[in-house]
């Protein structure tokens, strides 16, 4: 593997890492507003989802694979990018209104399941990305 596929990587699943792991974390330990503090963390998501998108992209022009891999790499690349988007796009709008959609302005219950689903995808493209980067990492060790 080229070594700048590997750094890409590697910048990859640090930014997915340290924005779930670390900076929304930190927003709603550190804002005392909690609608403050999730849009931030909203506004940080969207960024990191469409940024995934683009190192997809890099992680996939930077591949050296046989013509039978390639398809199957470029999709493994892309999943995350797509993933992500597709729950900015999809979950983002109904959390949104689920949000102050309960009585009296209060989260409605679906809020809880919607959050529970966007964190699952976030988690999974994560997942994806680590274990495309190590892959890469045991391949050029070898």
């Amino acid at each position: 593997m080229t070594l700048a596929r590997r750094l890409a990587l590697g910048l990859w699943a640090g930014l997915l890492l340290t924005q779930g792991a670390v900076f929304a974390p930190l927003l709603f330990a550190q804002v005392p507003d909690r609608f403050a503090a999730g849009q931030l963390a909203g506004a940080g998501f969207t960024i990191v989802g469409y940024a995934s998108l683009v190192f997809g992209a890099l992680v996939v022009g930077l591949r050296q694979r046989t013509v039978v891999g390639q398809r199957r790499d470029a999709a493994w690349a892309l999943l995350p990018g797509l993933l992500l988007v597709s729950s900015h796009i999809v979950l983002r709008p109904l959390m949104d209104a689920a949000r102050h959609g309960g009585p009296g302005g209060t989260p409605a219950p679906e809020f809880g399941l919607l959050h529970g689903a966007a964190t699952l995808i976030y988690g999974l493209a994560t997942l994806v990305v680590v274990v495309l980067w190590v892959r890469d990492e045991r391949r050029a060790s070898r």
